[in-house]
Formats: structure tokens, sequence, C-alpha cells
């Protein structure tokens, strides 16, 4: 995790802000930088829940897990469900794993 967290300059460079999913249990953030959007989703209870969630981002139809082979794909309506086991988390990139910055001119 701690490797994977050194992978995702979003979580420090970029902003970040809390996502309503209209329950206390699950803590949601987007981080977005440069290009890149990330979802980390944590349940902080000792039950199982499944929240629905829109992601304001391009390329956000699809969520794909940083640590895991799971993709979320969203909805008619833009919003993905995710399940999550008790104390359970998920880390999400918007489109893949490897985003290319955009070309910069110099």
């Amino acid at each position: 995790m701690i490797r994977m967290r050194r992978e995702a300059p979003e979580i420090s460079w970029g902003t970040w802000k809390l996502l309503n999913l209209r329950t206390n249990q699950v803590l949601a953030l987007q981080y977005d930088w440069d290009s890149r959007t990330s979802v980390f989703l944590h349940n902080f209870a000792d039950k199982p829940c499944a929240v629905r969630l829109h992601v304001d981002a391009p390329r956000a139809d699809v969520l794909v897990n940083l640590l895991g082979q799971h993709e979320s794909h969203a909805d008619e309506s833009g919003r993905h469900t995710i399940d999550l086991e008790p104390w359970g988390y998920r880390w999400f990139r918007a489109g893949s794993l490897n985003v290319q910055s955009p070309a910069r001119e110099a």
C-alpha cells in the first residue's frame, strides 16, 4: 500500500474533496491532479455496505482498482455501485492505471 500511495502523485500534489455518500460509515475522498483522478473509499463500520457514487472527472465512467484486478463501470446515470466489506477499502483511478500527463509547451 505504501508503494501504491507513492505512485499516486495526485494525493501529494492535487486538490481533494469529500464525496457525499449519505452514509456516516464510509469516508470517500476524490483527488485530482495533472489529468489524474483517484477515489479512495474506506468503510469504518463492522458491517458490509454498498455505496453509490458519482465521480465528476474525465474518463470516470470506468474506475480501475489500484490494489487489485477489479473495475467498476458506471450505470446509465453515471453512478458506480461499490461493495465494501467490514473495515474494507478501495482505491480507484478514473479511466486507467497509467494516465499520461498532457503535453506541455516549453
